[in-house]
C-alpha cells in the first residue's frame, strides 16, 4: 500500500477532504488528488511533513511504515546523543601543551573539535548500523558528493536540544528509506 492509498484511508477515517487538507497544507487539491491517485511512493519529504502534521500523524504513519525500535535501539541511540567521547592519552597530553602554550580558551577549542569528531563518528556509525551504509572512512569519502556537507549536518545538529536531535534521526532515517533522496 503506498502514500496515496494510506492518505486516502487516513483522510476517510478522519472525515477530511482533499480541500481541507489543502487549505490546511498550502499543497494545490491538483497535487494532493494526484498523489491518491498515482499512490505514489515519490513525493517530497516537504510535502509528506505537511500532510502528517495537519493530520497530526507522524511520516512513517502516513506512508505506511511503522517503526518499532527496540529498547537496547533506544538505549544506544540516547547513549550516542548524551554521552562525550573520552580523549585519548595523546589528545589528553596535546590538549595540556595547547593549555600550557595558548591558554585556556585555545586548548578548549581544541577539545571542543576533537569530541566534535569523535560524537560525528558516533553518529555516523549509529546510522550506518541503521541503514547499512559503508563504515570504512575511506570508502564513505569517496561516495561523499560534497564533504562540507557532514560538516554542515553535524554543526546543524549540535545545535539542537535532545527533543531536536531525537526528531532529526527520525527525519533522516525516513529520508533515507525514500527513492528520490538515496543512491
Amino acid at each position: 500500500m503506498g502514500l496515496g492509498t494510506n492518505l486516502k484511508k487516513i483522510l476517510k477515517d478522519k472525515g477530511k477532504t482533499l480541500k481541507w487538507l489543502s487549505a490546511e497544507t498550502g499543497i494545490s487539491v491538483n497535487t494532493l488528488y494526484s498523489i491518491t491517485k498515482r499512490d505514489s511512493t515519490r513525493i517530497s519529504i516537504d510535502n509528506v511533513s505537511k500532510i502528517a502534521a495537519a493530520l497530526g500523524i507522524t511520516t512513517s504513519q502516513l506512508m505506511g511504515e511503522i517503526v518499532i525500535a527496540t529498547d537496547e535501539e533506544e538505549d544506544e541511540l540516547f547513549k550516542v546523543l548524551t554521552e562525550e567521547p573520552e580523549l585519548t592519552k595523546e589528545e589528553i597530553a596535546t590538549y595540556n601543551s595547547i593549555l600550557l602554550t595558548e591558554g585556556f580558551e585555545e586548548a578548549n577549542k581544541y577539545r571542543a573539535e576533537i569530541i566534535e569528531h569523535k560524537n560525528f563518528i558516533r553518529i555516523r556509525n549509529y546510522f550506518t548500523s541503521l541503514t547499512k551504509l559503508p563504515t570504512d572512512e575511506s570508502t564513505l569519502s569517496k561516495e561523499q558528493d560534497n564533504p562540507e556537507a557532514s560538516e554542515t549536518l553535524l554543526a546543524a545538529f549540535h545545535t539542537l536540544n535532545q527533543a531536536g536531535k531525537a526528531e532529526a534521526i527520525k527525519r533522516i532515517q525516513e529520508m533515507a528509506r525514500l527513492e528520490e533522496y538515496t543512491k
